[in-house]
C-alpha cells in the first residue's frame, strides 16, 4: 500500500553478497546440474532444463541485481510462467484442484493477460483470457469443451516461448500418466491435454527445474545433505537485520499499521519485523536469496495474511497504491443516507457513540470509480493488482477494527480546526515558545499544524511512517472537502461576516475557503478599504512562505 522509497546501500548489499559467497565455500561441496567453481566470486546459474537451449544467470545478477535487471534475463519470463502455473495446479490443503479453483489462481497470477466480469444471470464469473481479436471465454463453473479451450491457451503460452521444451516435458507428463498401461504410453500422444494431464506436466516441470538449485551440503555435524544450494536458510539472522536495517522503513508497506523498528542488543542488529519475500520462496525458489526480493513486514501480513497464498500486487519498490487506495467514513446501509459528518453536525444530530454504530470505514479501491469506456489497459492491469493487494492482506477486513481512530480524527477536525480563529492561535504559541516551519523559517503553515494535531510526522520517509498515517490523511483530506464544499464556507455567504472580524480574523476565516492566497488578500483590501500591502502584511506575519 505505501511505496518504499529507499534502496538498501551499496555497502550492505556488497556485505551481504560476500556473506553469502563465505558460506558457499565453507558448507556447499558440488550443485548438481552444473559444473561450477563454488569457490569462485561469482558463476553461472543455469535456472531452466536445457532441452536445445541452456538459460543461465549470473549468481552475483541473481542475488543483488534489481528486479528490472533480473527479469530481463533471456528465460526469465519463461521461468516465471513454469513457477505461477504450478501455483494454480498444485493441490490446495490436500485436496485436488479444480477447475474453478485453477481460473481464480490463472486470474490473480496473470493480472495483465486474464480478465473476468460477473455475469448476474448465472451468478458465475466469465473470465477472458489473451487479445480481444483472439481471447478465449470461460465460466467459473466451466463446461468441459470452455476449459479444454483454457488448457490450450496455457499450452500455447509455453510453446511460444520454448517448443522444444514443452515438447520434452509433454512425453514426460504423457507418460507418467499412463505409466501402468504400456501399450497406452507408446502410443502417439494426443494434441489434446486432459486437465490431469496438464497438472502432471506443470508438476513435473516446475519440479525438475528446481532440481536445477539442488547440491551436497555440509551439515554442522560433518556430515552432508542434498539440498538447494539457493535457499534463504543460507541467509543469517544478522544478513537479515542488517538488510532491513539498511532501508529505515519505520511501518510495515502492506498494511500502514505495524511499526518496524530496528535496535542493537549485545552488539547486534535486531528488527521486529519479517524480511518478507515478494516472490515467495517455495514457489520461486531461485528468488530466495535475491535483495530485490526482501521487502521488510509486519509479522501479521507476513504469515498470517499473505502465508502461502499468491497473487500479483505492485512491487513497493517501484510502486505503490497509496493514491489510488482511499479510506472513507460512511454510513452503513439503511436509512442513513447522508455523509457521516452532515449526521454528526446537521439537524437531528447524532452523538459520538451512536456516529460509530451507524458507520463504518470503507476501502476504496479508486480506479474503480473511473468510467469503464476511458479506462487504459494499464488502468485496468493496476485495478487489479491493487484489488489483489486488498485481498491478499485482508486491508477491509482489518481496518474495520480501526473505526475508532478515524472517528477521532473527526472529533480533532470538530474542535480544533472548524473553528476559523484556532490557526492564528496555534501560530501564536509556537511562535512564543520558538517552533517553526520546516518549511519557511517562520510561522508554520496549514499542513504543519494538521500534522501536529493528527500526531503525524514529517522526518524520514515522511508522514506515512506513522502506523494508520494513509487512513488519517485520507478522512482528513475528505472533511477538508466537505468543509470546502459547506455552504458556510462559501466566499458569498461569508463576505457580510467579513466586517465584524478584524483582518487577521477574516483571514483566518477565508483560509477555509476555495480562495487563492492573492484572491484572499484582494477581497478583504476591497471589503476594509485598505491597501492590499497593509492585508499581505497581516498574512504573511501568520502565513507567509
Amino acid at each position: 500500500m505505501i511505496r518504499i522509497k529507499n534502496r538498501i546501500d551499496n555497502m550492505t548489499v556488497d556485505d551481504y553478497y560476500e556473506s553469502i559467497i563465505k558460506r558457499f565455500r565453507n558448507e556447499i561441496i558440488t550443485p548438481k546440474s552444473i559444473a561450477v567453481n563454488i569457490n569462485a566470486d561469482d558463476f553461472d546459474v543455469e535456472f531452466l532444463p536445457n532441452v536445445n537451449k541452456q538459460y543461465t544467470i549470473s549468481f552475483k545478477k541473481l542475488i543483488t541485481g534489481t528486479r528490472e535487471e533480473v527479469m530481463l534475463v533471456d528465460g526469465m519470463d519463461l521461468y516465471m510462467d513454469i513457477c505461477r502455473l504450478h501455483y494454480c495446479s498444485k493441490s490446495s490443503n490436500g485436496n485436488n484442484i479444480t477447475e474453478s479453483k485453477f481460473l481464480e489462481r490463472l486470474y490473480r497470477s496473470f493480472p495483465g493477460e486474464i480478465s473476468r466480469s460477473y455475469d448476474v444471470s448465472s451468478k458465475e464469473y466469465e473470465y477472458t483470457m489473451g487479445a480481444n481479436s483472439s481471447s478465449t471465454q470461460c465460466k467459473s463453473k466451466p463446461t468441459v469443451a470452455d476449459f479444454n479451450n483454457v488448457i490450450d491457451y496455457v499450452k500455447t503460452k509455453l510453446e511460444n516461448k520454448n517448443f522444444a521444451l514443452f515438447s520434452e516435458y509433454r512425453k514426460k507428463s504423457w507418460n507418467e500418466l499412463n505409466k501402468n498401461n504400456h501399450n497406452k504410453a507408446l502410443s502417439t500422444i494426443p494434441a489434446n491435454m486432459t486437465f490431469e494431464e496438464l497438472k502432471i506436466f506443470l508438476k513435473i516441470l516446475f519440479e525438475e527445474t528446481t532440481e536445477l538449485l539442488n547440491a551436497d551440503i555440509k551439515k554442522r555435524n560433518g556430515k552432508f545433505k542434498n539440498g538447494l544450494f539457493i535457499d534463504y536458510d543460507h541467509v543469517s539472522d544478522g544478513q537479515r537485520h542488517k538488510l532491513m536495517d539498511s532501508l529505515n522503513i519505520k511501518n510495515c508497506p502492506y498494511c500502514n499499521r505495524q511499526y518496524i523498528t530496528s535496535y542493537i542488543k549485545e552488539k547486534k542488529n535486531n528488527t521486529t519485523a519479517d524480511l518478507d519475500h515478494y516472490y515467495q520462496k517455495a514457489l520461486f525458489p531461485l528468488f530466495s536469496m535475491s535483495v530485490f526480493n526482501f521487502i521488510p513486514s509486519c509479522h501479521v501480513c507476513n504469515s498470517l495474511m499473505k502465508g502461502d497464498k499468491y497473487s500479483e500486487t505492485l512491487y513497493p519498490f517501484e510502486d505503490s497504491a497509496e493514491d489510488d487506495i482511499k479510506f472513507k467514513i460512511i454510513p452503513k446501509t439503511g436509512s442513513e443516507k447522508k455523509d457521516i459528518v452532515d449526521i454528526w453536525l446537521g439537524k437531528g444530530r447524532k452523538s459520538f457513540p451512536e456516529i460509530k454504530k451507524i458507520s463504518e470505514l470503507n476501502v476504496i479501491n479508486l480506479i474503480k470509480g473511473k468510467d469503464d469506456t476511458k479506462k487504459t489497459d494499464d488502468d485496468r492491469y493496476r485495478e487489479k493488482l491493487i484489488d489483489n493487494e486488498i485481498e491478499l492482506f485482508h486491508l477491509k477486513e482489518i481496518y474495520k477494527n480501526h473505526l475508532d481512530q478515524a472517528v477521532n480524527v473527526l472529533l480533532i477536525m470538530r474542535i480544533y480546526l472548524e473553528e476559523y480563529f484556532y490557526t492564528r492561535n496555534i501560530n501564536s504559541i509556537c511562535k512564543n515558545i520558538g517552533i517553526t516551519s520546516v518549511k519557511n523559517g517562520t510561522s508554520i503553515t496549514k499542513e504543519e499544524i494538521r500534522s501536529f494535531l493528527l500526531g503525524l510526522v514529517i522526518d524520514g520517509q515522511g508522514e506515512m511512517d506513522k502506523p494508520l498515517a494513509k487512513m488519517i490523511s485520507d478522512i482528513y483530506n475528505n472533511e477538508v472537502k466537505n468543509i470546502s464544499s459547506n455552504s458556510k464556507f462559501e466566499v458569498n455567504s461569508v463576505e457580510e461576516k467579513i466586517l465584524k472580524l478584524n483582518i487577521q480574523d477574516a483571514i483566518d476565516l477565508l483560509r477555509n475557503s476555495p480562495l487563492s492566497e492573492k484572491d484572499i488578500i484582494d477581497l478583504i483590501a476591497k471589503k476594509f478599504e485598505v491597501a492590499v500591502e497593509v492585508v499581505k502584511k497581516n498574512y504573511d506575519e501568520y502565513y507567509g512562505d
